[in-house]
């Protein structure tokens, strides 16, 4: 209830720190609001204390206050400054009222968390260290005057109340920690997914699919695949058209080369495909399988879309070098009329064999 009122009437989401800081002073408010409430009756029917009485009436006004400077002007910092402003000022005249009596020094416990929760840290600072103080110096000035205390319904009423209030808070407090943490986890995990995958095919990016080729172990199988006719098709049929032709192909380069191959999109209409050392022996068939799937995939335009792909074996020779050979025969495998595989093998002797198309269909 309280996120749906913090959302529509001031605009801010549930994930913002505006929205929890905002959410505790509300929670807080309540709390002031309903505790002040208690007392007010307790001492107007038990206690017949009206200084009390006219404290507590004056919290509990200035606690709706606080409300209205946070839902009507957006005021937060100064509805938070205020609430802890009074809860001070009231704890400590109730201190100075009653001395020892009836636990009233429980009271004291309540203002640093309520300013650790609601106020900025340096902020909460201010007010942590001004009741540090002046408690203290309470304390230590009335060593000689402190008489023992009964335990009453005054004592049993303070420190249930002390107790509540610091139940809820910390409750809150950890909740939307827990909440907060939750959500760092989530946006890692999508910063991750962003770091790692192409936005648009969902296969692995240019950068990681590098990093992951880096640490692959020597005797790779490397195949660049690029989209025949690409901008024709963009030209035709726009970029939207294109775009879901790119989708589809790599679907099905996902579904040809399952883990532990990688696939990854090279940039614009080239992907690449990295077959680790103990699948070699199946690349040039899952090349070719690749090269059918998409040739005879229903794109749903006019146009025939195919792919070229050169497979590099790359038994020693660095990854550079290997790229340099599968460029080479990624232009060879165009010059031939596109829709086939060209396979080359290249050590880091720098000897290079590029050897015929295992399959040509020229448009």
């Amino acid at each position: 209830m309280i996120t749906t009122l913090l959302e529509n009437h001031l605009g801010w989401t549930h994930n913002s720190e505006e929205h929890r800081k905002a959410f505790l002073n509300v929670v807080c408010a309540g709390l002031l609001a309903c505790t002040n409430l208690f007392f007010i009756i307790y001492n107007l029917t038990i206690e017949h204390n009206v200084s009390l009485v006219a404290a507590n009436g004056v919290t509990l006004l200035l606690a709706v206050f606080s409300q209205y400077l946070l839902f009507s002007h957006q005021r937060l910092l100064l509805s938070s400054l205020l609430i802890n402003g009074i809860v001070m000022a009231l704890t400590h005249f109730y201190i100075v009222c009653v001395g020892n009596q009836e636990y009233a020094l429980v009271f004291a416990m309540v203002t640093p968390i309520l300013a650790i929760v609601t106020l900025p840290f340096r902020v909460s600072l201010f007010f942590i260290f001004g009741q540090f103080i002046f408690f203290n110096y309470w304390l230590y000035s009335h060593l000689d005057t402190w008489q023992p205390t009964s335990f009453d319904v005054a004592s049993y009423a303070n420190l249930v109340a002390v107790w509540l209030i610091l139940s809820t808070l910390i409750f809150y407090l950890e909740r939307s920690r827990e909440k907060a943490y939750r959500e760092l986890n989530q946006l890692n995990k999508t910063l991750e997914i962003c770091a790692t995958v192409d936005g648009l095919t969902q296969v692995y990016n240019r950068r990681y699919t590098e990093k992951l080729i880096a640490q692959q172990a020597k005797g790779y199988c490397l195949a660049l695949i690029d989209v025949d006719n690409f901008k024709q098709l963009n030209d035709t049929y726009g970029h939207l058209i294109g775009d879901e032709v790119l989708k589809q192909i790599a679907r099905v380069l996902t579904e040809v080369f399952p883990q532990p191959n990688l696939v990854g999109r090279w940039g614009g209409e080239e992907f690449i495909v990295v077959i680790p050392n103990g699948m070699i022996p199946s690349g040039e068939t899952l090349a070719e399988h690749a090269r059918k799937q998409v040739s005879e995939t229903n794109f749903k335009i006019c146009l025939p879309v195919s792919i070229s792909i050169a497979l590099v074996h790359n038994h020693d020779a660095s990854y550079d070098d290997a790229l340099r050979v599968a460029d080479h025969a990624l232009y060879r495998a165009k010059a031939q009329g596109k829709n086939c595989v060209v396979t080359s093998t290249f050590a880091s002797s720098g000897v290079t064999e590029v050897l015929p198309p295992l399959t040509q269909n020229a448009h």
